[in-house]
């Protein structure tokens, strides 16, 4: 089986284009490349942006091949990168690339499927999809969005929702946003939450209270790493961690 997947996001910019989205596409294809059990007959083609392409590259041919600790198999590495010669980190060329040239290269790749990671499959040709949906911010919160963005967002992410055979969302939250403004069936909708880093580990207490020592914290402080934008709802969360 072939599985194209759409990874455009992903970026090697030390910029907030490296969070979020471009984060999970690139624990995804991490993921994807060192799995074990079952996936012996299935290889991954990711169409990636060329500026993000050698650092990728790099990285997977660096992985230790998981082993099963079911099965004892060793994973085989078999996801291939073809890079995006184009600027996608522009938005209008993406999604002319989306929609009008990737159609055409999963007929020649011969992909039985195709992996969207972020909101929107090509809505022309004849390749099954699935969809990873994130959230649907541009319809709860369309204020805090560009008028451009919020409609191109609206209308290609139902319209892809409505092609694709199986829909990811990452929380329940985005499941029951999908139902409410798409009117999408849920058992067309898989939650599947995104992982965890596995840097993210209890810290020792002494290097913690020496770091609180070293920039003035108190014993309870709260640190925040995501993006600074309205519709994070920042004044909420401290509220919270307040009570």
């Amino acid at each position: 089986m072939h599985v194209a997947l759409n990874a455009q996001l992903l970026s090697a910019e030390a910029s907030y284009r490296a969070a979020g989205v471009s984060k999970y596409s690139y624990h995804l294809l991490r993921a994807l490349n060192n799995a074990a059990d079952g996936a012996e007959n299935i290889r991954f083609t990711a169409f990636v942006p060329a500026s993000a392409a050698a650092l990728v590259a790099a990285d997977l041919a660096n992985q230790q091949p998981f082993v099963s600790p079911v099965t004892g198999k060793k994973a085989v590495m078999h996801v291939g990168l073809e890079p995006t010669a184009l600027p996608v980190q522009r938005p209008l060329i993406r999604i002319g690339w989306e929609q009008f040239c990737l159609p055409r290269r999963l007929a020649q790749i011969e992909a039985d499927l195709v992996h969207g990671l972020v909101n929107v499959l090509p809505l022309s040709g004849p390749t099954p999809g699935v969809v990873t949906v994130h959230d649907l911010s541009f319809l709860r919160m369309p204020q805090v969005l560009p008028a451009f963005k919020r409609r191109y967002l609206a209308a290609l992410c139902r319209r892809s929702v409505d092609k694709a055979r199986q829909v990811i969302a990452v929380s329940q939250q985005t499941a029951d946003d999908l139902m409410h403004y798409f009117g999408l069936d849920h058992r067309k909708i898989c939650v599947i939450h995104n992982g965890v880093d596995e840097r993210f580990q209890p810290g020792d207490p002494g290097q913690i209270a020496q770091f609180r020592r070293q920039h003035g914290l108190p014993d309870r402080f709260l640190l925040y790493v995501g993006t600074l934008e309205p519709r994070k709802n920042l004044p909420l969360l401290i509220q919270a961690f307040a009570r």
